[in-house]
């Protein structure tokens, strides 16, 4: 039976969650009261959070789900179930482009919540099955680590998508309570490659598609005001638009020192969810001892109850 340590441990994933959130709003207010270049600045801390909630993302799916998920399994249906997630993704952002939600929000942040709800509902059934077998305090510890970034991440999608602060902060609270249904199911799934293989298509999808287009957007609204323009329809400041137009342009210095920060974003991310998976593994090496353990302690006690049976039956002859 799973205690109340399990859902304990779920209030943490949802303080963790609100705490990115907080993280993330104080840091855009703290960029937008700086003098000189806000908007610039603002724009920097949110493509560097889409670049990091992609980055990670992509490594949760490659480095964690998917290996999860191909432990013991045909690897050609958890790559056909992998596809119908990244699919789904794709098919239900056209279909709210055809609705018309994308008026309002943007596609790609409604799917961001809805693959938010599955992910926290996997932790869930992950926390469960972990304090059943007595190593939840280790698989919390690794949840919770790799929730953060991806939670800073997640804040600047739906920000980005056009949700307002208080709107997301909600939103993505609600989100988290999805941890607790899993926790509450966790004794019914004994296998759940599936789930883990259609998370991760579902990741693979947003981050690839939606995500990084966004953050190749708002990277070319740092670079490159769309306000400025070189183009005007007399020649007399024709040439004074142009000086205006090429001290907009990045230096190769910038371009150079914000391509090395991408890169530590990326490779930072897929770095620290290697370190979780060995974590999280650990974990699952511990859950499986102490299972082990347990069945041979009671296989033991079972062959001395025959013992001590057959010790009687001897006695009565």
């Amino acid at each position: 039976m799973i205690g109340f340590g399990a859902y304990g441990a779920c209030i943490v994933m949802s303080t963790v969650s609100f705490s990115g959130g907080l993280i993330w709003w104080l840091g855009a207010q703290s960029v937008g009261r700086s003098n000189g270049g806000g908007k610039r600045r603002q724009q920097i801390v949110e493509y560097s959070c889409l670049i990091l909630a992609a980055a990670t993302m992509v490594a949760d799916a490659l480095l964690h789900l998917l290996p999860e998920a191909l432990e013991e399994n045909d690897a050609s249906r958890i790559g056909f179930i992998t596809f119908l997630g990244a699919v789904s993704v794709l098919v239900f952002e056209t279909c709210l482009e055809f609705l018309g939600f994308a008026k309002v929000i943007a596609p790609y942040g409604i799917a961001n919540l809805a693959v938010e709800s599955l992910h926290n509902f996997i932790d869930g059934i992950a926390l469960g099955a972990a304090f059943a077998a007595g190593g939840g305090i280790s698989a919390t510890i690794a949840i919770a680590a790799h929730e953060l970034p991806q939670e800073l991440g997640d804040f600047a999608i739906l920000k980005s998508a056009g949700f307002s602060t208080t709107s997301l902060l909600l939103l993505n609270a609600a989100v988290s309570l999805t941890s607790f249904l899993g926790v509450a199911l966790a004794h019914r799934f004994q296998d759940e490659s599936a789930l883990l293989a259609f998370t991760a298509g579902t990741f693979l999808a947003l981050a690839l598609h939606s995500i990084a287009l966004q953050a190749r957007d708002t990277l070319s609204r740092i670079f490159f005001n769309s306000s400025s323009s070189p183009r005007t329809d007399t020649d007399s400041t024709h040439s004074e638009q142009k000086k205006d137009y090429n001290k907009d342009l990045p230096s190769r210095f910038s371009i150079f020192l914000l391509v090395l920060w991408s890169l530590f974003l990326i490779l930072g991310s897929g770095y620290f969810l290697v370190y979780l998976a060995d974590l999280e593994h650990a974990s699952e090496h511990h859950r499986h001892h102490h299972h082990d353990h347990h069945q041979q302690h009671y296989l033991h006690d079972d062959d001395g109850h025959d013992h001590h049976h057959e010790h009687h039956s001897h006695d009565d002859l």
